[in-house]
């Protein structure tokens, strides 16, 4: 179940180069992995647009709501089960997503990859994950700043570095 639950949220892969890194073959999900990957396009695109429509309008939407009475006891009820299903629906296309990552041996070496570089961060993992042509936040980071504690040794006059 946790391995359903790293393909579901694991890193979009787009392409796999081989050895030399002079070919290289797009990344095919499956049918499962598509299914659910477009479910949550498509939600995310009209969640983005709600978002940015709403800050324009929300006095009229405000306004509207309380006309309708959707913001009483009854319309709050109705209110929370539009929002449940929406959940159910995000929920139903990440399991879907994941099941298909899982099924996908391409996905699974990679994910296995992408962990093992993130426990033993080293040059050969490094080269390894270099083959793989996906999301780049996921990639490993190698070195963390922390700005309050070089504020902190500047403020102090010790060297930084």
């Amino acid at each position: 179940m946790a391995e359903i639950y790293r393909c579901a949220v694991g890193p979009q892969l787009y392409r796999i180069f081989t050895k030399n890194s002079r070919q290289s073959r797009p990344y095919e999900g499956n049918t499962l992995e598509q299914c659910g990957s477009g479910v949550l396009r498509a939600l995310s695109l009209a969640w983005s647009v709600c978002y940015s429509t709403s800050l324009l309008t929300a006095p009229a939407i405000g306004f509207y709501l309380v006309r309708k009475g959707l913001l009483s006891h009854a319309g709050l009820v109705s209110l929370s089960r539009f929002i449940g299903t929406g959940l159910m629906v995000v929920f139903g296309a990440l399991c879907i997503r994941g099941y298909g990552r899982f099924k996908n041996q391409d996905y699974r070496v990679f994910l296995a990859l992408l962990e093992e570089t993130r426990m033993n961060n080293n040059e050969e993992n490094k080269k390894r994950l270099g083959l793989y042509d996906f999301s780049f936040e996921a990639w490993p980071v190698d070195y963390k700043w922390n700005e309050s504690k070089a504020k902190f040794l500047a403020a102090s006059g010790r060297m930084i570095g």
